[in-house]
C-alpha cells in the first residue's frame, strides 16, 4: 500500500505541495538537467546483502513430542523421527519432502539442510506461496555444500539473493535424490534471518551507490531514518524536481519519504510525502517547482519510520534526484544503441545472407544508415567485448576478460554522456549484462531481465525501451538496448521459422537441441558442440546430420528475423515520437556464433564466424559520402564515433577512433584489429585489412607453445590452411604481437633470470599460478610448464630469461619455491609473497651472500626473480561467478555456466 499525506504549513507551501497532485514523470516539465544530487556517477553496485548479516532463526524439524502434521512427500516415505532426525525411504523416481510454513520471504536470508545419504545428484530447494504450486521458477540449487562430522552433507541455499524469493511463503520442499532405496535422514532444516548491520548502514549511507529494486538499478542515495540529503540551487522558470523512491527489502513497517524546501532562508515547507508500506520497485515522483522560480532553495530528502528505524530490516533509498528545466534552443542530439547479442554479420540479408532475415533493417540501412561491411569484435564473448564497446579499449588493455566485476577505473562511454547532461538508461537481457557486473557505470538507470527462461525477454526489452522513450522524449538521452534473442538456447521462433524454412525449401528435422562444453584440450578450451535428442528411444548425440545442422541454422535465422521485427518497431516508434531527426541510432552485436563449422557451437573461438559482426549507424544531418564502408574497422571504434558525433571526448586515451572521416569519404587507412580470447587460452588474433590474420596463443605454458597460425583471408576465407610456421612474414607478426602485448598488458610481471653457467628450476604457487591467467609475449616460450598440482614449474637454462605476465590474481598469497637453493646450502628455498601489498620493483636475487628479497629494488638481477608492475596496481580478487542466484541461473540457461 502507498499512502499520500500533504501538510499545510503556509499558503506558499500549500501551493507548492498541491502542484504535486497533478504531476508525474510523464506530465512534469522535462528538458535539460539543471542540478543533480548525484553529480558524479557512483559506479559501485550495492547489493541488499551488503548491509545485512544473518542469524539463526529456527529449525523446521519437529521435536520428538511434536507431530508430523504439515509434512508430506512424494516417492519418499516418511518413516518417522529417529533421534531428532526425519527418517525417509525412497520408493519412486522423483523423491521429495515438503513442509507447510508461515513465512515472510523478505525476512529470511538463507536455508540450510543436512542430509544423510543425499545421493550423487544435486539437492534442490523449492518454495511456494499461497495458491502456488512448486515449479522451476521457484527452485534453487545449493550455494555451497560440505560434509559434516557425522558424515551427512550440509547444503546452504542463499535464498535472499534469488529474485523469486519474495512475499509470503506457505511451503518449502527438499529434493534429496538419494542413492537407491536405502534410508535417508533429514538431520536439519534451518532458517537464517536477515539482520541489519547498523555499522554497515551508517557507513553506506554516507555516499551514493548503484542500487537495484526489482529489475532496475539506479543511482541512489541510501536514506535510513535520521539521514538527510540536501542540495541548494536557484530554481529556473518552469522547473520540476524529479526523483524516485523505494525500499531495498522490507523495512518491517511503513516508511515515509519526505521532500522539504527552504527558500531564501525561510522556514522549511513540505513539498511531498509518500508513505510506503511495502515495495520492491521504484516509485517515480515529480514535483512542479513553479512557486519557487527564481529563488535560492535548499531541498532536503529524508525518511521516517514508525519505529524510528530500530527494527528496520531494509534500506529506504532515493533514486536519481534532479531538477529539470524546459529546454531552450535546438533539439538535442540523442543516442540509441541496439546491441543484438551473438549476431553474426553474415546472417543479415543486407550482409549477403541468402535468406531474408532482416528486411526491416535492410530498408533502414539503405535509406538512412551507413553499413560497415567488415567489423571485427574485440573478443569472442559477451563480457570483454562489451567492456571494449563501452570503453573504446582493446580487450587486452582493459583486462576485464574473466568473470568478476568491471573495474571502476574503466571510463565507460555512458559516463561521458552523463557528465555532458544526458539522461542515460539501459534495458538488457541480464545475465552477463547485469548491473552487479559493473556495466551500469554511467547509467542513471540500468534495467535487466531477471528470469532464466528467455522466451519473453526480447519483447520485454523492446517494450520497456519504447515505454521509456515515451516518458523521456523531451530529454537529451543516451539509451542502450540489449537482447539475447540470437544467443543460445536456439529455438524455432515462429512465425519466422516456418517462413524461412519454406524460402529455403527445407523440411525441418525433429529433435531437441542443446550445447555442451567439451573438456579442455590440454590447456586450451575446446569450446562447445551441439547435441541432439531425436524422437524415440536413445540418448543425446553429438553428431548432427546435415538435415539437423540445416535446421539449427534455420533456428538461428528465425531469431535474427525476430530481432529484426523488434528493431523495426523501435525505429518506427522513434519516428512516431518525432525523435528520428535528432537521434543517432546504432545496431550492432558483440560477437558471432559457431553454427556447426568445424564441428563447433557457441563462441570462444578466434575464427571469423565468432569475430565478424554487423554495424549500422544513422547520424542525423550527416552527409553520407559513403553508404557502405568496405574497409576493415573495429567494434571498439563505435564509442569514439558516437562521442565525436556528439562533440564529446573521454578523459582518458582510447584505442578506438572515430569512423566519421570514413563516412565523409576521407582517406583514412584501416587500423589493425586485435581480438583477445584470454580465458580460453586461445590467445590474441591480429586481423589486417581484410587480408591477413595471425593468431598467437599467449599462454605461458610450454605445452601449447608454437600453436600460432597465419591465414590469407582472400584465398582462404574459412581459415582452413595454416601458413605458419614456414611463412617468411612470421617474424614480422611475432614482433608486432610481442610489442602490442607488452605495451597493452596491465598487471604484475615476473622475470626469471639465470646467469651463464647456472640453471634455475622451481615452482610458482598460489595466487599467480592459474592455468589461464599466466601469459607471455615470448613466441618461443618453452621453459614453464603447468603441473598436475596446479603449479607453474620453471626450468631456466644458463643465460636465459623467461617473462611471465599475470592478467589477474585470484589470491594475494603466492610463493616461489626452488628445487636447489644454488647457494651452497644444498637445501631448497622458498619465499612467500603478499601480492596485494608488494612494493614493486621487487627482487629475490642470488648474490655473494646468498638469496635476498628486496622491495622497491632499483638494481639489476643476474640470477633470480624481478617483479614489476605495468600500469595501475592490479586488483587482487577471489571473485568468480556472480553470487546473485538469479544471475547465475540466467547464465546457466544461456550456456555460460554448467
Amino acid at each position: 500500500m502507498i499512502g499520500f499525506n500533504l501538510r499545510r504549513l503556509s499558503s506558499f507551501a500549500a501551493a507548492a505541495a498541491l502542484s504535486v497532485l497533478g504531476c508525474s514523470p510523464a506530465t512534469a516539465p522535462t528538458g535539460d538537467v539543471v542540478a543533480r544530487w548525484i553529480a558524479d556517477d557512483p559506479e559501485t553496485y550495492l547489493a541488499a546483502t551488503d548491509i545485512a548479516t544473518t542469524r539463526f532463526e529456527a529449525d523446521l524439524l519437529p521435536t520428538p513430542t511434536e507431530s508430523l502434521d504439515g509434512w508430506r512427500s512424494h516417492h519418499l516415505r516418511i518413516l518417522g523421527l529417529e533421534e531428532g532426525r526425519l527418517a525417509l525411504a525412497r520408493d519412486g523416481a522423483d523423491p521429495w519432502v515438503a513442509v507447510d510454513v508461515e513465512l515472510d520471504a523478505d525476512t529470511i536470508a538463507a536455508v540450510e539442510v543436512e542430509i544423510d545419504n543425499p545421493g550423487p545428484a544435486e539437492t534442490q530447494l523449492f518454495w511456494a506461496g499461497p495458491r502456488q504450486r512448486f515449479d522451476m521458477s521457484r527452485m534453487m540449487r545449493p550455494s555451497s555444500s560440505r560434509a559434516t562430522a557425522s558424515g551427512a552433507v550440509r547444503y546452504r541455499f542463499d535464498v535472499g539473493n534469488h529474485p523469486a524469493w519474495r512475499g509470503p511463503l506457505r511451503s518449502l520442499r527438499i529434493d534429496p535424490s538419494p542413492v537407491g532405496d536405502g534410508p535417508v535422514r533429514l538431520q536439519a532444516f534451518r532458517l537464517f534471518r536477515w539482520e541489519l548491520d547498523s555499522a554497515k548502514t551508517a557507513e553506506i549511507s554516507s555516499r551514493p551507490w548503484k542500487i537495484s529494486l526489482g529489475r532496475s538499478a539506479r543511482n541512489a542515495l541510501p536514506a535510513p531514518p535520521g539521514a538527510a540529503w540536501r542540495h541548494t540551487v536557484t530554481v529556473p522558470e518552469g522547473a520540476a524536481l524529479n526523483t524516485s523512491c523505494g525500499l531495498q527489502r522490507n523495512p518491517g513497517g511503513p516508511t515515509t519519504f519526505r521532500i522539504t524546501a527552504e527558500a531564501d532562508g525561510g522556514p522549511p515547507a513540505i513539498l511531498l510525502e509518500k508513505t510506503v508500506h511495502r515495495q520492491d520497485r521504484w516509485l517515480d515522483l515529480g514535483v512542479n517547482l513553479a512557486a519557487y522560480a527564481g529563488r535560492r532553495v535548499t531541498f532536503t530528502l529524508s525518511t521516517e519510520t514508525e519505529s524510528g528505524g530500530e527494527s528496520a530490516l531494509g534500506l529506504p533509498v532515493w533514486g536519481n534526484p534532479e531538477i529539470l528545466a524546459p529546454r531552450r534552443g535546438d533539439p538535442p542530439l540523442n543516442v540509441v544503441i541496439v546491441l543484438l547479442d551473438t549476431l553474426r554479420a553474415d546472417r543479415l540479408s543486407c550482409y549477403g545472407h541468402r535468406l531474408e532475415t532482416s528486411p526491416r533493417m535492410d530498408r533502414w540501412a539503405s535509406s538512412s544508415a551507413v553499413r560497415f561491411a567488415n567489423v571485427v569484435a574485440p573478443a569472442p564473448w559477451t563480457l570483454p567485448s562489451h567492456a571494449s564497446i563501452f570503453t573504446g579499449l582493446d580487450a587486452l588493455r582493459h583486462g576485464f576478460n574473466w568473470w568478476g566485476r568491471a573495474p571502476d577505473s574503466l571510463e565507460m562511454g555512458a559516463e561521458v554522456f552523463r557528465r555532458a547532461g544526458y539522461t542515460t538508461a539501459a534495458f538488457t537481457g541480464g545475465g552477463v549484462l547485469h548491473p552487479s557486473l559493473g556495466f551500469a557505470q554511467g547509467f542513471d538507470s540500468f534495467t535487466a531481465w531477471d528470469e532464466p527462461d528467455s522466451r519473453n525477454e526480447v519483447a520485454w526489452v523492446f517494450d520497456s525501451a519504447r515505454a521509456w522513450l515515451d516518458a523521456n522524449r523531451d530529454r537529451r538521452f543516451f539509451l542502450f538496448v540489449h537482447t539475447y534473442e540470437t544467443h543460445a538456447p536456439h529455438r524455432r521462433r515462429q512465425p519466422h521459422f516456418r517462413r524461412l524454412a519454406r524460402a529455403a525449401g527445407i523440411t525441418p528435422a525433429s529433435f531437441e537441441l542443446d550445447l555442451v562444453t567439451g573438456p579442455w584440450d590440454g590447456l586450451v578450451s575446446s569450446g562447445d558442440h551441439f547435441v541432439v535428442n531425436r524422437p524415440g528411444p536413445g540418448e543425446w548425440r553429438s553428431e548432427l546430420s546435415n538435415a539437423e545442422l540445416r535446421t539449427v541454422s534455420l533456428m538461428y535465422d528465425s531469431a535474427v528475423a525476430t530481432v529484426d521485427a523488434e528493431v523495426g518497431a523501435l525505429l518506427d516508434h522513434l519516428d512516431g515520437l518525432g525523435l528520428a531527426e535528432n537521434t543517432i541510432v546504432v545496431v550492432t552485436s558483440d560477437h558471432g556464433e559457431a553454427l556447426g563449422e568445424d564441428g563447433r557451437a557457441g563462441h570462444v573461438y578466434l575464427d571469423d564466424y565468432n569475430l565478424m559482426v554487423p554495424l549500422l549507424i544513422s547520424v542525423p544531418h550527416l552527409h553520407r559520402g559513403r553508404t557502405v564502408i568496405d574497409e576493415q574497422i573495429r567494434l571498439l571504434d563505435l564509442m569514439p564515433t558516437l562521442l565525436d558525433a556528439a562533440g564529446l571526448a573521454t578523459s582518458s586515451p582510447v584505442d578506438g577512433r572515430s569512423l566519421l572521416p570514413l563516412v565523409n569519404g576521407d582517406d583514412d587507412p584501416p587500423r589493425p584489429a586485435w581480438a583477445y580470447a584470454a580465458s580460453s587460452n586461445r590467445g590474441l588474433a591480429l586481423r589486417l585489412d581484410n587480408r591477413l590474420k595471425y593468431v598467437f596463443p599467449d599462454a605461458a605454458w610450454a605445452e601449447i607453445a608454437h600453436r600460432e597460425s597465419l591465414h590469407e583471408l582472400v584465398e582462404d576465407p574459412h581459415e582452413e590452411r595454416n601458413l605458419a610456421p614456414e611463412d617468411p612474414r612470421l617474424d614480422t607478426f611475432r614482433s608486432r604481437t610481442r610489442s602490442t602485448i607488452l605495451e597493452q598488458h596491465r598487471g604484475l610481471r615476473l622475470e626469471i633470470r639465470c646467469a651463464p653457467g647456472r640453471r634455475l628450476a622451481g615452482r610458482l604457487t598460489g595466487g599467480w599460478a592459474v592455468h589461464n591467467k599466466v601469459k607471455t609475449a615470448d613466441h618461443t616460450a618453452d621453459r614453464v610448464h603447468w603441473t598436475a598440482e596446479a603449479q607453474a614449474a620453471f626450468d631456466i637454462g644458463p643465460g636465459e630469461t623467461a617473462t611471465l605476465l599475470f592478467t589477474r590474481l585470484d589470491s594475494a598469497d603466492a610463493g616461489i619455491e626452488l628445487l636447489d637453493a644454488m647457494d651452497g646450502s644444498g637445501a631448497p628455498r622458498r619465499i612467500d609473497i603478499d601480492l596485494a601489498a608488494i612494493r614493486t620493483p621487487a627482487a629475490w636475487r642470488l648474490g655473494s651472500g646468498g638469496w635476498r628479497f628486496e622491495e622497491a629494488y632499483g638494481g639489476g638481477v643476474e640470477t633470480g626473480f624481478l617483479i614489476t608492475r605495468a600500469g595501475e596496481p592490479q586488483p587482487v580478487t577471489t571473485e568468480g561467478m556472480p553470487v546473485d542466484a538469479g544471475v547465475v541461473e540466467q547464465l546457466e540457461a544461456l550456456g555460460y555456466v554448467e
